[in-house]
C-alpha cells in the first residue's frame, strides 16, 4: 500500500457543490461556509473551498451520515460508495461520475487537497435522493435525506401559513393546509389580532416565492390539534424556505419540541439576521416593535401614567417585556385578560412548552416584584432570561458597552432606559447563547485534553495544556481574552512532538490533538458569535 493511498483512505472525505450563481461571489471572498446535514452542523476542521464557481467541502461525516460503504481504488484513484441501490463513482481530475453505471457530468472534478479527498456534493447528495439547499446571506449549505411529498400551492395565508394538494405520495390528491415548521413571521390575518410589525413585508415576501409553485413537504414528528400540517418546506432548487425566511429578517425561529430538527440553524439564522438588522430585525423596526408591546402589554403603568412618581419600571415589568421580546411566544400567558381566554389561545401549548424547554424560572424571582429595576437587578433579570452566570451576564453586557464599566448599581433604570436596554438585548440573544454555547464546548474538549496530558510523562506538557484548559473557561467572563486564545500553534507543535513507540501514547497524542482542535473550531465560532453582538448594537 503506498503513502498516496494510506493520506487519502484516513481522512477520505467528499464536498459540496452548490449550483447557485452567488456562490461565484462568495469564492472571491472567501467567507466560511457552514454545513447543515438534516439539520445537524458539521462543524469540520478543514474547511471548505470553493473552486470554479462550486463549493468543495470535506465529506467523510457527510458519508457517514449517508450510511454509505466507500472503497478506494488505488490504481484508478477512483472512489465507489454504495447505499442500497445506488451506487456512485467519481474519480480525481475527471469531470464525469458514474451514477449506477450511468455518466453524469459534474461542474467541478473531485481533487485532493491537504491529503483530502473532495467532490461535488450536489452530485453525491442527490444520487442518494436528498435535497441540497444554498442560503446565500448566511453561507450556509443544508442537505434533506428525510423523505418528501410535492404539493402544488393555490393560497397564501400569510408569511408562514398556505395551502395546497398533494401531487405525489400517499396523500397525492388530497388537500392541506401547511404551517411552516420553527419559524413564526408576524401577524397579518390572525382574528382579533392587529397587524403587527414587518408582517406584510413577510407575507408578501412569502407570496413573490411561493404563489403557484410546487414545494416539497417534509414533516417531523408532529401536526397542530388545529388541523395543519406542521412541515419544513423545500423549493424546486432545494432551498428550505423556513431558514430562508430567518435568514432574510421575515421571520423569527420559534422552535417547540417534539419538531426540532433544524432548530439550531435557525437559532444561528436568527443572530446573523440581528446582527445584520435585517427586515424586522432593523433598528427602526425593532423599536417599533418594542414600542408596540408596551402598548400592547397591558402595563398602563408604562404609557398612560405621566404622573411625576412614575419614573421608573418594576421588576415584574421589565421580566415581562423582556421575555416577550426574546420570546415572543410567551405573548399569550402575559396578555391574557382571563383563564379562559388563555385557554382558547393556540399558542398556549406551544408557550408551556418553550417555558420548559428554555427553562423559564425567571418568573419565579422577578414576577409581581413591585420593585423598580436597577443597574443590578436588570443585569439578574437579563442574565436569567438568556440563561447565564449574573457575573457573566454583568461582564459581557460591559464588553459590549450596554452598561457603564463602573457606576452606582444600584442606580434605577428609567422607563426609556428600560426599553433602550430590553431593544438591545432583543438584538444579541441569539448571538450571546451562541457565543456560551461554543465555550462550554471548548472548555469540555480542553478539559478532555488535560486528562489526556496528566497520564503522560511530560509534566510541562501537561501544566501548558491544563492552563490553556482554565483559560477557555475564563473567557467565559472575560471576552476579552478570547482573541488570544484562537492560536493553538504551540500546543499542537508539543504534542505533536511527544515521540513514543507505545501504541497507548500514540493513540493518546492523536486523541489530544484532537480535543485541542475541535476546542479551537468551538472558540472561533465563539468569536464570531461574540462580533455578531458587537456588530447588532452598531447597525
Amino acid at each position: 500500500m503506498n503513502m498516496k493511498f494510506k493520506l487519502i483512505i484516513s481522512a477520505c472525505a467528499l464536498s459540496v457543490c452548490t449550483l447557485i450563481s452567488s456562490c461565484q461571489s462568495y469564492a472571491a471572498q472567501q467567507t466560511p461556509i457552514a454545513v447543515y446535514f438534516d439539520g445537524k452542523d458539521l462543524s469540520m476542521v478543514q474547511k471548505p473551498t470553493v473552486i470554479n464557481g462550486s463549493t468543495l467541502i470535506p465529506m467523510r461525516s457527510i458519508f457517514e451520515q449517508f450510511g454509505a460503504s466507500v472503497k478506494w481504488d488505488n490504481a484508478t484513484d477512483t472512489v465507489t460508495a454504495s447505499k442500497g441501490k445506488t451506487q456512485i463513482k467519481v474519480t480525481v481530475g475527471k469531470y464525469t461520475a458514474l451514477k449506477n453505471g450511468q455518466n453524469i457530468s459534474m461542474k467541478v472534478s473531485p481533487k485532493v487537497i491537504n491529503n483530502t479527498l473532495y467532490v461535488p456534493l450536489r452530485f453525491v447528495s442527490e444520487s442518494f435522493g436528498s435535497q441540497v439547499g444554498w442560503l446565500p446571506t448566511a453561507h450556509t449549505v443544508t442537505i434533506n435525506s428525510f423523505p418528501t411529498q410535492s404539493l402544488k400551492i393555490d393560497h397564501i395565508r400569510d408569511g408562514d401559513t398556505f395551502e395546497g394538494v398533494y401531487t405525489s405520495g400517499k396523500q397525492k390528491g388530497e388537500r392541506a393546509v401547511i404551517r411552516l415548521i420553527g419559524v413564526d413571521t408576524p401577524e397579518t390575518v390572525k382574528a382579533n389580532t392587529p397587524v403587527q410589525n414587518y408582517g406584510p413585508e413577510a407575507s408578501a415576501y412569502t407570496k413573490s416565492i411561493l404563489s403557484h409553485q410546487t414545494v416539497y413537504i417534509s414533516t417531523d414528528q408532529s401536526n397542530d390539534i388545529y388541523g395543519r400540517t406542521l412541515a419544513y418546506v423545500f423549493l424546486e432548487n432545494g432551498l428550505l424556505f423556513n431558514a430562508d425566511l430567518v435568514s432574510k429578517g421575515y421571520a423569527r425561529a420559534m422552535t417547540i419540541a417534539p419538531n426540532t430538527r433544524w432548530a439550531s440553524l435557525y437559532t444561528e439564522l436568527e443572530g446573523m439576521a440581528k446582527s445584520e438588522s435585517m427586515g424586522l430585525w432593523n433598528t427602526n423596526n425593532t423599536d417599533t416593535a418594542i414600542t408596540s408591546m408596551l402598548e400592547e402589554s397591558n402595563l398602563p403603568a408604562l404609557i398612560t401614567d405621566s404622573s411625576a412618581a412614575k419614573k421608573y419600571v418594576s421588576q415584574d415589568e421589565m421580566t415581562r417585556l423582556l421575555i416577550m421580546a426574546i420570546f415572543p411566544e410567551t405573548k399569550a400567558v402575559f396578555l391574557a385578560k382571563s383563564f379562559y381566554d388563555l385557554s382558547q389561545d393556540e399558542q398556549v401549548q406551544k408557550t408551556t412548552k418553550l417555558a420548559i424547554e428554555k427553562g423559564l424560572t425567571i418568573t419565579e424571582a422577578f414576577i409581581n416584584s413591585k420593585e423598580p429595576v436597577t443597574l443590578s437587578t436588570s443585569v439578574q433579570i437579563i442574565s436569567d432570561a438568556l440563561d447565564i452566570n449574573p457575573d457573566q451576564g454583568l461582564l459581557l453586557l460591559q464588553d459590549l458597552k450596554m452598561l457603564p464599566a463602573e457606576g452606582d448599581t444600584n442606580k434605577l433604570l428609567s422607563i426609556e432606559a428600560s426599553k433602550a436596554l430590553i431593544q438591545k438585548v432583543d438584538l444579541i440573544a441569539e448571538p450571546l447563547k451562541s457565543y456560551t454555547k461554543n465555550i462550554k464546548v471548548a472548555a469540555s474538549q480542553s478539559k478532555h485534553a488535560t486528562e489526556l496530558a496528566q497520564t503522560l510523562q511530560n509534566k510541562d506538557f501537561s501544566v501548558a495544556i491544563e492552563q490553556y484548559a482554565i483559560r477557555i473557561k475564563d473567557s467565559l467572563t472575560h471576552p476579552e481574552q478570547l482573541q488570544d486564545l484562537l492560536n493553538i500553534d504551540s500546543l499542537l507543535a508539543s504534542a505533536k512532538s511527544l515521540a513514543s513507540t507505545d501504541w497507548t501514547t500514540i493513540v493518546k497524542q492523536k486523541d489530544i490533538i484532537e480535543s485541542l482542535t475541535k476546542a479551537t473550531v468551538k472558540l472561533k465560532q465563539a468569536n464570531q458569535s461574540l462580533q455578531l453582538a458587537k456588530k447588532a448594537l452598531t447597525q
